[in-house]
């Protein structure tokens, strides 16, 4: 069995230091989402997911949204993806077929601690009310 590691660069370290546990992972690394790069691949992304659970993303999925759902996860793929995957579950446990900005809100509160009127995904000036690096420490 092959498991893949991603993401932690320490965690890569010290994975290659025990030879057994070496050979069962291979490293990935994924760069820091950069928009003017990733927007493209970044709603991909989003289309794949909400796709795979028929749940309709056209009006979510906005560049004001982007930005938004990018600085909350601190320009990182895996916390991109790990929000993105536990608000499809809640939106779709709760029989709505659609997602809102205010479901990431939601869940971005659940998993961080803070207040949902108080977050990213609701703060007019988003990008100067939260450092990413700090919103990278809470969201880890």
């Amino acid at each position: 069995m092959m498991l893949i590691l991603s993401g932690v660069p320490t965690l890569s370290n010290y994975i290659r230091s025990y030879e057994q546990l070496e050979k069962l992972v291979d490293p990935v690394h994924f760069d820091e989402i950069r928009l003017k790069r990733d927007s493209d691949q970044l709603v991909k992304l989003l289309y794949c997911y909400a796709d795979s659970v028929e749940m309709n993303i056209d009006e979510l999925v906005t560049p004001d949204f982007l930005a938004r759902l990018d600085h909350a996860c601190s320009h990182r793929w895996g916390l991109v993806i790990e929000l993105l995957i536990k608000t499809l579950v809640e939106v779709k446990l709760s029989g709505k077929n659609e997602l809102e900005v205010n479901d990431f809100a939601v869940q971005f509160a659940a998993k961080t601690g803070t207040l949902m009127r108080s977050s990213p995904f609701t703060a007019p000036d988003f990008l100067t009310a939260f450092d990413s690096q700090r919103l990278f420490e809470i969201n880890s």
